[in-house]
């Protein structure tokens, strides 16, 4: 399995909205974006004033140092609140409906917009974690539901945990609520993609013996094999990293597995080794790759490729900063893209926690870096997976569990 999964069907239609109710399906927008766009040209909205006020309500909850993410710690949101997402430069805080004298910090920010929502943050929470454990346990091949689901979240926008299935008739959905789970917030929507096994991307490029000097960067070309000789898969070198004590880089784990020799590729079908896959991970919440530089004639800087203007800073944004609705950007080696975060917490693939985004991608863009702009300085969000009904990467937070640390 060396190439994942994903080939998406290019649809005109918008998603279909199974087990929701009217009003609901007018808030399950698909194509709700903090990006405005004139022609073919995408603006960023500024963002800042929702950040801080998303920050500041982090402070008042107490949640500064944490990610509301984890797993393995107690939520300490308060019943009533319904979660929040990035709406251009306002933060939307959904409110349980039927609560009164709420605190200031949410009725008296100009930069807080309030909705009332069905279900508190920590119950889809808690809908959302019961499904991950039937989701990643050692028995879920056994349940004939597993297969037809390409993945699952919480959608803060939509106050819902929203579940893509392949097959979204009325037969497939009652199947899901018998083997799997049954509640009123789980909204079905039919996925974009067609269902494949996984499959075998080989590109025809053969390792060439010339030892020429090359510079690689975020979102170059490589590709990987077992040996030098052979054909190689190919991907995108995603930003530049540490790992005992080594310096290289990152990719998806598909792209290098461990002790693949890794190749840059230029000139569209020429390929020079580089280094070598010290580290390869795909399980939990990540799906990774680290590559160290052991050819001599390679050098890696922050500067991403095919854009030098843009440099990576070799830091991570704030774990708990990475939020519905952020404006973030992909540098692969097919696309240079731009788009939003649709979900922070997908489990699709055998892996959770996963980021979900708008923004385009192709095959040979698995491994190649997500990253969003504060402040004139470009963060480390995530490494781009795979492309499903959305943009799938890897939580860069996730990866520095990992030991595997951005590199300046």
């Amino acid at each position: 399995m060396r190439k994942l999964l994903f080939r998406c069907l290019v649809l005109a239609t918008v998603f279909t909205m199974v087990g929701c109710s009217d009003d609901l399906s007018v808030l399950c927008d698909p194509e709700q974006s903090s990006v405005e766009t004139v022609g073919q040209e995408e603006i960023c909205v500024d963002q800042s004033k929702a950040l801080e006020a998303f920050s500041n309500l982090k402070d008042f909850y107490g949640l500064k140092t944490r990610s509301v993410q984890d797993e393995n710690k107690p939520i300490y949101f308060p019943d009533y609140y319904g979660g929040s997402y990035i709406d251009g430069n306002k933060l939307v805080v959904y409110i349980k409906s039927g609560t009164e004298n709420l605190p200031a910090i949410l009725t008296d920010n100009p930069n807080i917009i309030l909705k009332e929502s069905d279900f508190s943050f920590n119950y889809l929470s808690d809908v959302l974690s019961d499904m991950n454990k039937i989701y990643l346990s050692s028995e879920a091949k056994l349940n004939p539901v597993i297969e037809n689901i390409e993945m699952f979240g919480l959608s803060e926008t939509n106050n819902r945990i929203e579940v893509y299935l392949y097959d979204c008739s009325n037969t497939a959905i009652s199947d899901f609520k018998h083997y799997i789970m049954d509640s009123p917030a789980i909204c079905f929507i039919q996925s974009r993609c067609q269902q494949e096994d996984f499959v075998n991307f080989m590109e025809c490029l053969k390792s060439s013996t010339f030892r020429a000097n090359f510079t690689v960067n975020p979102g170059s070309s490589i590709g990987a094999s077992p040996d030098i000789g052979l054909n190689l898969t190919p991907g995108s070198l995603g930003y530049k990293a540490t790992y005992n004590n080594k310096t290289g880089f990152v990719t998806a784990t598909h792209v290098a597995a461990l002790n693949d020799y890794v190749s840059i590729i230029y000139d569209t079908n020429k390929s020079n080794p580089i280094g070598r896959c010290l580290y390869s991970n795909r399980s939990g919440s990540v799906d990774v790759a680290f590559c160290d530089l052991s050819e001599e004639n390679c050098t890696i800087t922050n500067n991403i490729s095919g854009n030098t203007s843009k440099v990576l800073s070799g830091e991570a944004y704030p774990e708990g900063n990475i939020k519905e609705g952020l404006t973030v950007y992909l540098a692969g080696s097919k696309n240079q893209s731009q788009g939003v975060i649709k979900q922070v917490s997908i489990s699709s693939g055998g892996l959770s926690n996963l980021i979900a985004a708008s923004y385009s991608s192709q095959d040979g863009d698995s491994g190649g870096v997500v990253y969003c702009t504060k402040n004139g300085k470009n963060y480390i969000v995530g490494l781009h997976r795979a492309r499903a009904t959305w943009a799938l990467s890897t939580n860069i937070h996730n990866i520095s569990k990992l030991g595997i640390s951005p590199s300046k």
